[in-house]
């Protein structure tokens, strides 16, 4: 299953209200099946707790396509909509605005003209 189909099968009321905008962005958005041997792995770390692998390697729109591998130790405590919110919380968290992709792109154009003036 792939996360765009796994999201389509979640009901909107069981995505919390933070989510919930994001939500409706990925099931709007088109998949494009980047790195087709990658696949999104919901798996429990050395310390138990529930993680997902894999989520910010590529595009958005690569992810969406992805298989999701879950681990047998996670599906004995969760449903596959509690899955879906995870993946979500995982995608949503600590990515970039735009304001932050052009201080990111700035800082990177500074260095390499300072490398070019030594």
């Amino acid at each position: 299953m792939t996360l765009k189909s796994l999201l389509q099968q979640t009901p909107l009321d069981a995505i919390p209200a933070e989510l919930r905008t994001f939500y409706n962005q990925m099931l709007n958005m088109r998949p494009t099946y980047g790195l087709p041997d990658m696949k999104l792995e919901v798996k429990k770390d050395s310390r138990g707790l529930t993680v997902v692998a894999n989520a910010h390697l590529g595009s958005l729109s690569d992810v969406l396509g992805r298989q999701v591998s879950v681990a047998p130790n996670v599906l004995s405590g969760q449903s596959m909509t509690d899955v879906a919110v995870l993946c979500l919380r995982e995608l949503a968290a600590d990515g970039f605005n735009d304001g932050d992709h052009e201080r990111f792109w700035n800082e990177m154009d500074d260095l390499q003209r300072a490398k070019l003036l030594r």
